[in-house]
């Protein structure tokens, strides 16, 4: 990684995060920041963001479904793609079992009746009336999510728990109004202290720091 920029002629408030960046402004990116309904907020420079990358699943039955079962509470799981995901009935009865095949056709876990609880999605299947056959199923569809910055949050699974980049401007919100700042995203050289990292203790902080390092992002 070759930084030879070291960030000058900057707000005193930037260059408390930002030590080293690309040139012309390659490591940096205007965010939308997504506001909060009720309340006003402010984010500080030096938040990690995490960005909303995927909507809430929907399910639509396969045509020609002989089973009337169920598959319901989809939810997404920590290695989410958009796309659609299908869950094909492998065999019927009792001990119905499904396959579960990735947006880009890979084959995971196999589900059966009951909660499945992938690293993809996770949902609950039911049996109905009328029993499963070979190949019945459903489309599970993750949706593009809208693409905003949040504050980073360890746990999230819309995307806005994996490391996005570090806010260098402040951005204050009103009420329901988004508003636009700077982040770094990519390969720039970072001041430790000038991060603010969610509580959560040691593993968060960890995790926070490898989300950083993923993307380029060298805290020292």
């Amino acid at each position: 990684m070759s930084m030879p920029y070291q960030v000058i002629g900057e707000p005193a408030s930037t260059r408390a995060v930002l030590v080293h960046e690309l040139p012309h402004g390659l490591s940096r990116r205007v965010v939308t920041v997504a506001a909060d309904p009720d309340a006003a907020q402010e984010l500080r420079v030096g938040t990690i963001l995490g960005f909303r990358l995927f909507g809430a699943p929907t399910v639509a039955v396969k045509p020609g479904n002989q089973g009337n079962g169920t598959l319901d509470a989809a939810a997404l799981g920590t290695r989410v793609m958009t796309g659609s995901y299908e869950v094909v009935c492998l065999s019927g009865g009792a001990s119905a079992s499904f396959a579960v095949i990735s947006p880009e056709g890979l084959r995971l876990r196999d589900a059966g009746l009951g909660a499945y609880l992938g690293e993809h999605l996770a949902f609950t299947i039911t049996a109905g009336g009328t029993a499963f056959a070979k190949g019945d199923g459903w489309i599970v569809t993750v949706p593009e999510g809208d693409g905003k910055a949040v504050p980073w949050q360890a746990d999230a699974l819309d995307g806005t728990g994996r490391v996005g980049g570090v806010l260098i401007t402040r951005v204050v919100t009103a009420p329901g109004q988004d508003a636009e700042g700077q982040a770094v995203t990519r390969d720039a050289v970072l001041v430790r202290a000038g991060l603010i990292i969610p509580p959560g203790g040691p593993a968060v902080a960890a995790a926070a720091l490898a989300g950083l390092a993923a993307r380029g992002l060298a805290p020292r």
